[in-house]
């Protein structure tokens, strides 16, 4: 080993027993970072050795709108703004409400390397892991060193709700960008206020505008975390360069107005719509939150995970709170340091203990719970760091590496029940725009990126599918032409793109033409130099007036004036930071991180000890079912629920119930949780709905209802033989039900054609005992539903 001049060390010396700035400019690897990043890996392993993508969550919804723009992007669209095959095919200004910056990269990464839209997802969630757990374990070692970044690190990337539900529940792919690009910016707050060289003024106002143009849901929140965070620095720390941070981020969101200032200024464009085609979700609960991780059931399609913060994560935070306190009694001399130590710990303790609160109030702040738990996460994994405070009463150096190896191995420990998800197919299947119209066809995910999400609909419209489409899609090209009212061999198409279409006009008369696009405020139909105007039809899709003559018509959506503003001050936003950072004076800083920024080679190997021990014991322990996963057998629900089994001649089966907790009796202004348990034992070619009603026993009348358009929240012409499916209803008890007793019933039917409204029952399924005799088209549950009245105010 060598001194940083290339000097050997003194005789007896380590690089251990080295200042700080000497063991930092000495050592050629950096194993904390080193261990962050295997951390980092562990989080996404499924998606590094399995090919494909997970069904029936937003994930496969994401990678269909990243293959459509990458499509845009090919047919030379820098910025797409419209997606053309989605709403039936007439299109959408979806991408204009929709954050970019999770759809963009990966939809470069597919061009660049001649990949599929799969990769690329698969790609970003990989690199984001990564640069989450590095930017974690940067911003927390330069306060509580090398150990405490790690103990983040482990309880941020091997969180229940980054680890699982996320990623394999939800498929939330844009949150999870965000997430992970949180800790990045933080990290780079510091590097500025350290160091203050023009790259990290960019890298900061560069990391701050891909957070906001990471997810429009869950962004803006991270972003609150973010700037709470520099005011806290501004109150407590004042530091020289505060200034230069705040710029740099205020950079950063003028860089990302390119997105949000169309998105926010055009929201009365569109109508807000949310489709009934998720699974509700309860709000979460303390007890939920703080509870274990369960053995999840592999033989579920859509398992239900517990959405809590993950044992560890919660048990060291409190941890590090005690140690927090004993520290600073039996340090009084040193209370003012170490409560100047505490300041920056004190804010995300804050944070953390209002959200907490937030929680157990049953409240959301618009986000759904799964968000709510994801937010919460990351003060959570910073607050548990701390816990590395209780390695400076170890006076025994073989306890202290012992207590080293427990306290980054328990996140790992913890993770055990989550870290293999169940399979899932290595074909994803098709991405084109075939595939994509028929996902909308079978009623998943129309014209958004979430089930559940609201879908911007331009004003007036309630489309259907028209048969036109369907077979010019059938036939490799959307044919935009409404030939319904038009003669023939007038108006011919030439081509349609991603960003319009040119059609071939031949007619000796004028004409009224109606094209199958979607109008929006952004559509340009030109002929030569000159431009015609366009009105909305009845259908809410372009009609233009077309004078007589031989010419070609071009209809491209080149954007509205507020998006060319918004992406001006884009650029304006980028040049400046460009700019600033350039011509940035600094002097070198004399900035040094603490003693305990850097792992000891001790340290170093008894971690490595404990992770390689665990990570070597992981296939056993996922091997052996029961342990940290169950396989319910065929047909049969290992949950906690009531058997009942049901058939139908559709090749459907109900195989039990159960109800959110238990619970039977109820009183208006309460939620009733109803979960039915489904198999389909073939192929099943059409797509069902359901609604489960609240049915009074004297007078047969309905007191409440839960609606989906999709049975089980996924069509089920798409379901798999092998699993059961999981169908969620929540029917909220109002002021108005009577009290008295209650039957629920369960109906299912088919839909003649795709629609936003709720469909009508036009082939209602029957059910049958399992003597074979029938139970009618209302499978009522045998359960009785009591609703007491409201008690009285004393």
């Amino acid at each position: 080993m060598t001194l940083p001049d290339g000097s050997p060390l003194p005789p007896g010396l380590t690089i251990d027993d080295l200042p700080a700035w000497m063991r930092q400019s000495g050592r050629r690897v950096e194993w904390g970072l080193v261990l962050a990043v295997v951390l980092g890996l562990l989080s996404v392993w499924p998606l590094i050795v399995r090919g494909g993508l997970p069904h029936g969550t937003a994930l496969e919804l994401y990678v269909q709108r990243v293959a459509e723009m990458a499509d845009a992007l090919q047919d030379g669209i820098i910025y797409p703004r419209w997606a053309p095959t989605t709403l039936y095919g007439y299109g959408s200004p979806l991408f204009n409400y929709v954050a970019p910056g999770s759809l963009y990269p990966a939809a470069l990464f597919e061009l660049v390397t001649e990949s599929s839209p799969v990769d690329g997802v698969r790609f970003m969630l990989v690199a984001a892991a990564l640069a989450g757990a590095a930017g974690m374990y940067g911003f927390v070692r330069r306060r509580w060193g090398a150990i405490g970044g790690l103990i983040a690190v482990g309880c941020f990337s091997l969180s229940p709700a980054l680890l699982f539900i996320l990623p394999y529940i939800e498929g939330e792919y844009a949150p999870m960008i965000a997430l992970q690009l949180t800790p990045v910016v933080l990290w780079a707050i510091d590097r500025l206020l350290d160091y203050g060289r023009g790259w990290d003024f960019v890298g900061l106002a560069l990391a701050t505008a891909l957070l906001l143009l990471a997810d429009e849901l869950l962004s803006p929140y991270l972003f609150l975390l973010v700037g709470g965070w520099l005011i806290w620095l501004g109150i407590f720390d004042r530091r020289p360069r505060l200034t230069r941070a705040l710029l740099a981020v205020v950079l950063g969101s003028v860089i990302s107005a390119v997105f949000w200032l169309p998105a926010l200024a055009e929201q009365s464009l569109v109508t807000w719509v949310t489709l009934p085609d998720g699974s509700p979700a309860g709000p979460l609960s303390l007890g939920e939150l703080l509870a274990p991780t369960r053995a999840m059931d592999f033989g579920a399609f859509n398992p239900a995970a517990v959405r809590n913060l993950g044992l560890p994560a919660w048990l060291l935070g409190i941890a590090a709170a005690f140690g927090q306190l004993v520290y600073m009694w039996k340090n009084a001399r040193h209370a003012r340091q170490a409560l100047k130590l505490s300041e920056w710990w004190l804010y995300f303790g804050l944070v953390t203990v209002g959200l907490i609160g937030m929680v157990a109030r049953g409240e959301s702040a618009g986000l759904p719970p799964h968000l709510l738990l994801g937010l919460l996460v990351l003060p959570v994994s910073v607050m548990a760091a701390r816990a590395a405070v209780w390695l400076s009463f170890a006076w025994n150096s073989q306890l202290k590496l012992f207590a080293v190896a427990l306290l980054i191995g328990l996140p790992v420990l913890g993770a055990f029940p989550l870290l293999h998800p169940p399979d899932w197919p290595a074909n994803f299947g098709g991405t084109d725009s075939t595939a994509r119209f028929h996902l909308e066809l079978d009623g998943y995910g129309l014209a958004t990126v979430a089930p559940g999400r609201r879908v911007p609909l331009p004003l007036g419209t309630n489309p259907t599918p028209s048969r036109a489409v369907i077979e010019s899609v059938m036939a490799g090209r959307i044919d935009r032409i409404n030939r319904t009212a038009l003669p023939a061999g007038r108006v011919d198409m030439i081509e349609s793109g991603a960003g319009g279409a040119r059609l071939l006009v031949r007619s000796s008369e004028a004409l009224t033409l109606d094209l199958y696009l979607t109008a929006f405020p952004g559509w340009h139909v030109q002929r030569g130099t000159g431009e015609l105007s366009w009105v909305s039809n009845p259908d809410g899709q372009l009609r233009v007036e077309i004078p007589a003559g031989a010419y070609e018509l071009a209809v491209v959506f080149q954007g509205t004036l507020i998006q060319g503003l918004g992406v001006a001050l884009g650029l304006l936003g980028l040049a400046g930071a460009g700019l600033i950072g350039f011509f940035q004076k600094w002097s070198p800083s004399p900035f040094v991180l603490g003693e305990r920024a850097c792992l000891t080679s001790r340290e170093a190997r008894a971690v490595t000890l404990a992770l390689g021990l665990l990570l070597a014991g992981l296939p056993v322990a996922l091997s052996s079912p029961g342990l940290f996963w169950e396989q319910s057998p065929r047909g049969v629900v290992l949950d906690d629920s009531l058997p009942l089994r049901s058939y139908t001649q559709t090749g459907l089966d109900v195989l039990a119930y159960r109800l959110g907790e238990g619970k039977t009796v109820f009183v208006p202004g309460q939620t009733l949780d109803l979960t039915v348990y489904w198999r389909a034992v073939r192929s099943i070619p059409e797509n069902l709905q359901v609604a489960v009603s609240l049915t009074s026993v004297e007078t047969g009348q309905r007191a409440g209802q839960s609606y989906k358009s999709l049975l089980g929240g996924y069509p089920t012409s798409r379901w798999t033989a092998t699993r059961y499916v999981r169908d969620t209803h929540r029917i909220a008890i109002g002021p108005e039900v009577p009290a008295g007793s209650y039957l629920l019933q369960v109906e299912t039917w088919t839909c003649g054609a795709a629609s936003l409204a709720p469909c009508l029952p036009e082939q209602r399924i029957e059910f049958f005992d399992v003597q074979g005799g029938s139970l009618g088209t209302a499978l009522t549950l045998p359960i009785l539903i009591t609703v007491r009245p409201a008690s009285l105010p004393s």
